[in-house]
């Protein structure tokens, strides 16, 4: 008991000792000075970034009875990029691109990451955002694009429903390609029609962009292979050019979606995985030509529902035809059998630029190979 009574009355001194000696200092400042606080923190190396101190620089700008409304306002910023687990600071840059005209030492017309933030106070562009006279007004801006670019990442048009070319753009570029959103945003506010046509345009100039770096089509196609790429850009290409021959065939003017053709599979004519009887067989009808080489050009590939790419299999080529003659993609049957349907009509105008087989080397392969670079070339 009396140890206990040493004990208590030891750290009552102690608290004391430390109440006499601590000094409370209490900051007082304006919402100004916190945000110059803020931003100093962030000097410093602690992980705030241009969306944030771009949220509190327009706390700056509204009273404080507003806060509320600002924080929910902001909200409908932040949680649809997070939902679709989108960079913010990414989407902020190309909302700046795409709504003002940017300047720099550089002249390229880019803000990066780093400079977002420093963008905003520089004088004449917070005179542009206009945020400090109408910093709900500036929200609401960015709120819209935000909107604009959920729906386009979700292959819709500037109206909210579904866009064919949109969602082409979806599947020509995949996640990690993205600065044509930038063209979108600025193009957003279009009439329906002139946007349409925009995105169709855009769609077809990033085709030439991205398998093209530059080279003639027809030179860049020759050389194309599964490899050459990622596999889903040409499994887009192998859509677009086995929807355009189902067009023709059916007399159909509009494209619709490339969903039907994009969960088909991937065929090579020459198998992926031969016996050995097949690969030896290759290579006598064709000395000094490499069979891993060929299996893998444009021209070997081709569309196949999966039953019937199952049941082909790693066949011989005339076993192999059986089964593409069930496809019900012509550009596939066609390879075993060329259909003629009348006169002067549909079918028989895209049979003009179609070619059948009966054997299948290199010379097949090759000849296949030209006729797709010219079915792409019309698309």
């Amino acid at each position: 008991m009396a140890r206990y009574h040493r004990n208590h009355w030891h750290g009552i001194s102690e608290i004391s000792n430390l109440a006499n000696n601590l000094v409370f200092i209490q900051i007082s400042t304006d919402i100004s000075s916190a945000l110059k606080i803020f931003e100093t923190i962030n000097e410093r190396g602690i992980g705030l970034n241009p969306m944030d101190l771009l949220k509190n620089l327009l706390f700056t700008q509204v009273n404080t009875s507003d806060f509320t409304k600002l924080k929910n306002e902001w909200k409908k910023i932040t949680a649809p990029l997070e939902k679709r687990k989108e960079k913010p600071l990414r989407f902020l840059r190309y909302f700046l691109m795409a709504n003002y005209k940017i300047e720099n030492d550089r002249s390229d017309a880019i803000v990066r990451e780093d400079e977002i933030y420093d963008w905003f106070i520089e004088k004449e562009n917070a005179a542009l955002c206009d945020y400090k006279a109408k910093p709900f007004e500036f929200v609401r801006k960015i709120i819209k694009n935000v909107e604009s670019f959920v729906a386009f990442s979700n292959g819709k048009g500037n109206d909210g429903n579904d866009n064919v070319n949109m969602d082409n753009l979806k599947l020509l570029c995949g996640a990690a390609f993205s600065l044509h959103y930038v063209l979108l945003l600025s193009a957003s506010n279009l009439p329906k029609p002139l946007f349409d046509q925009f995105v169709k345009q855009l769609e077809s100039f990033l085709f030439y962009y991205i398998f093209t770096k530059g080279i003639e089509l027809t030179d860049s196609l020759k050389r194309y292979t599964l490899n050459s790429m990622q596999q889903y850009r040409t499994r887009y290409l192998l859509a677009k050019l086995t929807q355009y021959v189902d067009m023709a065939y059916k007399g159909l003017k509009s494209p619709g979606s490339l969903s039907e053709y994009t969960v088909l599979e991937i065929e090579h004519i020459l198998p992926n995985k031969p016996e050995a009887v097949l690969r030896a067989d290759f290579t006598k009808k064709n000395p000094d030509k490499e069979y891993d080489v060929y299996k893998t050009m444009f021209g070997n590939l081709t569309m196949l529902e999966k039953p019937i790419n199952i049941v082909a299999g790693n066949n011989f080529f005339q076993l192999k035809c059986g089964e593409y003659k069930k496809c019900k993609y012509y550009l596939t049957s066609s390879i075993a059998e060329i259909v003629p349907v009348g006169k002067n009509s549909s079918i028989t105008r895209i049979n003009t630029k179609l070619k059948s087989f009966s054997d299948w080397d290199v010379s097949a392969i090759e000849s296949r190979q030209a006729m797709l670079i010219k079915l792409a070339s019309e698309i």
